[in-house]
């Protein structure tokens, strides 16, 4: 039995066969593509072997002949008609705006340059007209490498005005009509303004009644339901342009909400749809992967330059001969040079519509417009009537006349909220103005005149539209400007249909009412229009620039609230973030750090405040971040998070990520580390490094001759009132050896010879030795009274060497001067093993004090140690932990000098926190030599491991001080990663 039901374009499945029987399954599938095959049911492999000769012999013939048979199994030359009509709508550049008189409009193929697409965050995307500088970044995809794929897409192409949404899918158009064999081989090309009415007025309209109604005559050739099986069969790609361009939000999610019902309905083909970002944010199409369009790379502007002028000169010519490239040549090498030297106007070349608008300007006057809006009047001038003066042709009517029409109008489609508008509409808006007018045109003939020059475009029957909406919204603006209507931009601040238009007002206007209007609003779109008026050096007060200024600078946010700190740092993180972090696939490594008003904003919110002495960013500042502590780097990316409420969360880079990146050579960056803390990368590959070459020279810093002098002394001090306790007593052995130790300092400390130092007593010190060496010598029973004589001399020589000796006050144990000595204490107690030991085999003289030094590097676990190679902030934990060893492990509870020493590091932590790490140079020295003699004790104790860390910690020390006094920049930043999920 076989049954066999008809198709219909809202998809019941077409047609339906059910039959018993292999074979006949066979014969009667095949029947439905060849009426000669029914008859070969019998037969069916032989009918099934003529037939697969048969299709591949058409198919060698035409592409995608398999949409050629209607159901019915009548060979129909409909698809073939259907695919030669789609390629002829889209195959001239769509820029009719742009034609002057004299000039065929150039073939999309001969100058069509693919402007890429990435993937993207929809309110993450810049919606400006002007990308900033260096935002495409990354890997660029063509739109083609998104379809015909086995699986099915929905895509949603978001980009800036005229960033080439309409003309990417135009081109894929002709790219699919032109394919041999592709999965998807029906394209179908819709532009949403142009069917909204029916879209919002009947829920039931589906796409192929859409198709149907732009196909003209040609829908009557269409098979019944011919459009719903190609939908039902997954064979199309759908693209619709526009969805910004439906007004008011309501109709453009109904728009949207339609969409949705298309794409659940025909499940298997590709949708693309395509909208400016903020159209699109407000009515987002369910399940769509969105894309954005790419700007143009230098090497593309230089392409699509010499294609447009070569284009232009050919079809201007009717030739192509040598003479035609030459010329082509000349005008595309003036123009790109000129682009060179105009600043103001580079930016805009990545734009591929401001990029065709210079061209054609360019061409037709040999000059260059100093800005956007400098861009669009001459284009309108251009078009309107410059181009009929310079050939000499008569104008009926004054174009900055019809000029001014244009911008009523204009002003008119932007105040209701619509893209285009009826004939009836434009006539009664021209006819009263022409009446002020010495002119007998009608309103009919300025529409005539004005949509022959390609501003005003008659898309259907009746229906006016300009040709980009970039044109409207200049008008617009200038129409505002003429009439002194400015503050009816204040009411619109936070609507994304005026932002453009206000740009264009605030570039030849002043901007402070909209700008204030922006602060009072204080909303996400409102403070990003107020902050774009700045940036494009809008006319504006000084109190508000002010004002603007402050938003961004930490030290004034404690008079804002916690939402409007918020919003400022929601848009200063998504224009870093559109800078490097799209397209969605894989992992995205920013090529730049963060900025540094965003990065105050963070610490506003996280620590009340930001680094002291900071000075005002000032707004759009590339001023990166810098002296960022790794734990601080780790809380902006958890706070970036939360900022942005994004699932994919935003990290540090690792190491291997940053490696063979550009345009990294001046940056330290944090980067994710297998330990606890992150570390730091550079391209140099070394940074935060301290070598022992480093830690010596920072050592002979540490002690100078008045130091070392005063140490002599102590030593000399504490061995005389050690004797003085042993005179009389039986131990003279002990009194000797003490003589000898004492004689032994007072040499040394003779040794330095400075006539000009005030620090030293000279005759006294020379008294105390003469007494030691007759001590050394002579009879003990003399000693008593020499000691007397030494202690005098002494106390004399050592208080004026005190005051010039501070850099080893802290590390002494010994009263000031004046002050008694206690005699039960040997100087080891006064100086510390460490000293004691250094001191006891110096030679006299000049050498002395790198001696000294050298003592200390030998005694303790120095030459085990091979630098520090870490970030100054670990300094704090490394020195916590190791103190509380020292304390709990290491040392003689009865050694006082070492337990001093040891809470002077103590003492010091606070300072060598991350958040605000600073050591003085007297701190530094005096920790450093603390660490190294500290050391020698340790080692002295076994404890090899802590006497290792304790030269660690004298480097990590040095790294603190350098960074505190200037001598090397704390430049840590923060460098962002985002792992976006596999497609």
């Amino acid at each position: 039995m076989i049954s066999v039901g008809r198709g219909t374009d809202s998809g019941t499945p077409v047609p339906t066969v059910a039959i018993a029987g292999g074979a006949a399954v066979l014969a009667a599938a095949v029947s439905l593509w060849h009426p000669l095959a029914a008859a070969a049911g019998a037969v069916a492999l032989t009918g099934g072997a003529l037939l697969g000769r048969h299709l591949r012999r058409a198919r060698g013939r035409r592409p995608s002949n398999r949409l050629d048979r209607p159901f019915t199994g009548r060979l129909t030359r409909f698809p073939q008609q259907y695919r030669e009509h789609v390629a002829n709508a889209v195959r001239y550049v769509d820029l009719k705006g742009l034609r002057t008189v004299g000039f065929a409009t150039p073939e999309l193929d001969d100058v069509y340059v693919d402007v890429s697409i990435s993937h993207q965050v929809p309110h993450q995307a810049d919606p400006g007209v002007v990308a900033e500088a260096g935002l495409s970044t990354g890997t660029r995809h063509s739109l083609a490498q998104f379809l015909d794929l086995p699986a099915p897409s929905t895509l949603a192409v978001i980009g800036r005005p005229g960033s080439g949404k309409t003309t990417l899918l135009r081109h894929t158009t002709r790219v699919i009509t032109a394919a041999d064999r592709r999965r998807r081989p029906v394209p179908v090309l819709l532009y949403l303004r142009d069917h909204v009415d029916r879209i919002v007025g009947d829920h039931a309209t589906m796409l192929p009644d859409l198709v149907r109604a732009t196909l003209g005559a040609l829908a009557a050739a269409e098979p019944v339901g011919w459009f719903g099986r190609q939908l039902n069969a997954g064979h199309c790609v759908v693209l619709l342009d526009g969805l910004d361009e439906i007004s008011g939000r309501e109709r453009r999610q109904r728009v949207s909400d339609w969409v949705e019902r298309q794409t659940a309905h025909y499940p298997g083909n590709d949708f693309v749809i395509t909208s400016r970002p903020g159209g699109f944010n407000e009515a987002p199409v369910a399940g769509a992967t969105v894309l954005e369009t790419r700007q143009f790379t230098r090497a593309q502007v230089d392409r699509f330059v010499r294609g447009w002028y070569l284009a232009v000169e050919k079809l201007s010519t009717g030739k192509s001969d040598a003479e035609v490239r030459r010329r082509a040549q000349e005008g595309s090498d003036d123009l790109l040079a000129k682009l060179t030297e105009a600043p103001g106007l580079v930016d805009f070349t990545a734009n591929p519509l401001m990029l065709t608008m210079i061209a054609n300007v360019h061409r037709f006057r040999s000059a260059l417009p100093g800005s956007r809006a400098a861009l669009y009047r001459e284009i309108c001038e251009v078009m309107l009537w410059r181009r009929m003066e310079a050939k000499r042709l008569a104008v009926e009517l004054p174009g900055d006349k019809m000029e001014e029409m244009l911008r009523a109008l204009a002003f008119r489609m932007m105040s209701d909220g619509v893209r285009e508008v009826g004939r009836d509409v434009v006539l009664d808006l021209f006819a009263p103005q022409l009446r002020r007018l010495p002119t007998t045109l009608t309103a009919q003939d300025v529409l005539a005149d004005v949509s022959s020059n390609g501003l005003l475009v008659e898309r259907e029957e009746g229906r006016f539209a300009f040709a980009h909406l970039t044109f409207q919204e200049y008008l617009a603006a200038t129409y505002i400007r003429e009439e002194r209507e400015g503050d009816l931009l204040t009411d619109t601040v936070d609507d994304v249909w005026w932002e453009e238009t206000t740009l264009l007002y605030t570039a030849t206007a002043s901007a402070d009412a909209i700008v204030a209007a922006c602060l009072r609003h204080g909303s996400v779109n409102a403070l990003s229009l107020a902050f774009k008026c700045l940036e494009q050096q809008a006319s504006l007060a000084p109190e508000l620039r002010e004002q603007l200024t402050e938003m961004l600078d930490a030290r004034y946010l404690d008079h804002s609230t916690p939402a409007q700190r918020r919003v400022i740092a929601t848009i200063l993180a998504n224009r870093h973030l559109a800078e490097w972090a799209y397209p969605q696939r894989g992992t995205r490594v920013a090529t730049t750090p963060v900025p540094a008003s965003l990065y105050r904003l963070f610490e506003h919110d996280v620590a009340g405040g930001h680094p002291a002495g900071a000075e005002p960013v000032a707004p759009g500042s590339r001023r990166w971040c810098e002296g960022v502590p790794g734990n601080r780097a780790r809380e902006f990316c958890r706070w970036l998070n939360a900022l942005l409420d994004v699932d994919n969360a935003f990290r540090l880079p690792t190491g291997d990520e940053l490696a063979g990146a550009d345009g990294l050579a001046d940056v330290a960056a944090w980067v994710s580390a297998a330990g606890p803390a992150p570390a730091v990368w550079t391209a140099a590959g070394s940074t935060h490094v301290v070598t022992e070459d480093d830690l010596v020279d920072a050592l002979a810093d540490d002690l100078d001759a008045p130091s070392l002098y005063l140490l002599c002394l102590l030593s000399a001090r504490a061995d005389t009132e050690a004797l003085d306790a042993l005179v009389g007593s039986r131990h003279r052995q002990e009194a000797r050896v003490l003589v000898v130790s004492l004689l032994r300092s007072l040499r040394v400390a003779a040794g330095f010879r400075d006539p000009d130092a005030p620090w030293q007593r000279r005759d006294r010190l020379a008294l105390a030795i003469g007494v030691a060496e007759g001590m050394a010598r002579g009879d003990s029973a003399q000693w008593p009274g020499a000691v007397r004589a030494l202690r005098d001399a002494l106390s004399a020589v050592y208080a004026a060497a005190y005051p010039a000796a501070e850099r080893v006050h802290g590390l002494l144990l010994t009263p000031a001067p004046g002050e008694r000595m206690d005699s039960t204490m040997d100087s080891e107690t006064y100086l510390g093993t460490a000293f004691t030991l250094a001191l006891s085999d110096l030679p006299p003289g000049p050498g002395a004090l790198g001696a000294f030094l050298a003592g200390l590097r030998r005694d303790s676990a120095f030459d085990e140690w091979s630098g520090w190679r870490a970030p100054p902030e670990l300094a704090h934990d490394y020195a916590e932990v190791l103190v509380e060893r020292l304390a709990g492990r290491v040392l003689d509870p009865s050694d006082r000098w070492s337990h001093q020493a040891t809470a002077y590091l103590r003492d010091l932590l606070p300072a060598l926190r991350a958040d605000h790490q600073a050591l003085t140079a007297e701190e530094a020295s005096r920790a450093r030599l603390c660490c190294l003699a500290l050391s020698t004790v340790a080692r002295r104790a076994h404890a090899r491991e802590e006497a290792h860390q304790l030269v660690h910690l004298a480097g990590a020390l040095t790294l603190v001080e350098y960074r505190t006094n200037g001598l090397l920049r704390a430049d840590e930043t923060i460098l962002l990663a985002v792992d976006w999920p596999s497609p």
